[in-house]
């Protein structure tokens, strides 16, 4: 069966489109003028842009509040790798799932993951590092901005205009960190910018070949966000609820089904509660070991974000999230989904 060469959605004036081969795996545009690019991930050294695609497929939900899009694609040097992703696309908001594995017998030893470029004439560039508190912001600067070891956990660019887009890392801060856990192995981030906008590289594995490496596949979770339309007006009337501690946990996800079944049609419901958090409980994740697992819980907020507006479309209903955290300062992640979910248009 032939392979698409690209498959988009649009919502609002903006396109997301995935791209089954060549440089960039996703690209999303703004009324035809493309301002993020994600790249593919590389491995041993071998560029996923070199990468042979194998699948490339886009479903979208019925209600077209949804579209998710899985890719699968080889780099067949070395000892050939299969990259697989899986997109989930609403309300501007994308959250990636990519499995990347080493056939032939071989192991991944030395991982980078989708560099992300955003081609905006940024006005200030925002980012959070692992291990630090306070966000770093620089406005009209050219050049390296930050260059180390330390997980970039955030990075948010904005031009003259407002316009915004966001990186933040995925749920799994402990894979995310797998170097620091492995002997001899090391990572690599770098954050540059120039007159065409601002780049983010992610050198999640970096081992020399004497450190022996586990033969397993490596899974990453990453979020991008960008900023919609004007806020809509809200009802003077909502209907409120708190959901405290880590979202990722299975009692927060049961407490909020629990609200939106028993919700009423022509109904505004506000959950309010303090995420995304950073989080160390194991059974968060169902794992049974007792040692600490870091996670974080924004993925797992946007995910029932998108489940809760879908049943609660059934009945004129729907959800908007307004948290306290302060993690990642004025995210776009957060305005998203503090606002009304979008309809993808019609194909």
């Amino acid at each position: 069966m032939k392979i698409a060469d690209k498959l988009t959605v649009s919502a609002s004036g903006i396109t997301f489109s995935a791209m089954a081969d060549g440089e960039y795996c996703a690209e999303v545009a703004c009324r035809g003028k493309t301002f993020i690019q994600i790249g593919r991930i590389s491995a041993a050294g071998f560029s996923g842009a070199l990468a042979l695609p194998e699948k490339l497929r886009c479903h979208r939900t019925h209600d077209n509040l949804c579209a998710e899009f899985d890719s699968g694609n080889v780099i067949p040097f070395g000892c050939e790798y299969l990259v697989k992703r899986h997109w989930t696309l609403f309300n501007n908001i994308a959250l990636l799932n990519c499995d990347i594995a080493a056939d032939n017998g071989g192991v991944v030893r030395d991982l980078e993951l989708e560099p992300l470029t955003i081609l905006l004439k940024s006005e200030k560039i925002e980012f959070l590092l692992y291990g630090e508190k306070e966000l770093r912001c620089v406005q009209n600067v050219s050049g390296e901005l930050y260059s180390g070891n330390a997980t970039v956990l955030m990075l948010r660019v904005t031009d003259a205009c407002g316009v915004q887009a966001e990186y933040i890392c995925g749920d799994d801060l402990w894979r995310h960190r797998a170097a620091e856990k492995i002997e001899g192995a090391s990572a690599e981030y770098r954050i540059s910018a120039d007159e065409n906008g601002v780049t983010l590289t992610r050198k999640i594995l970096v081992t020399p070949e004497e450190v022996v490496m586990e033969k397993r596949p490596w899974k990453f979770k990453s979020i991008f966000a960008w900023s919609g339309t004007a806020d809509a007006a809200l009802p003077a009337e909502v209907e409120k609820f708190t959901i405290p501690g880590c979202f990722a946990s299975s009692g927060a996800h049961r407490e909020l089904r629990r609200v939106v079944r028993a919700a009423a049609p022509d109904k505004t419901l506000v959950m309010q509660g303090e995420f995304p958090i950073r989080c160390d409980n194991p059974a968060h994740l169902e794992r049974p070991a007792k040692h600490p697992v870091e996670h974080s819980d924004l993925g797992a907020a946007a995910a029932d974000y998108l489940w809760a507006n879908r049943e609660l479309a059934k009945r004129g209903s729907r959800l908007l999230m307004n948290s306290t955290s302060t993690l990642y300062g004025n995210s776009v992640t957060m305005k998203n989904l503090g606002s009304p979910i979008t309809v993808f248009e019609e194909e």
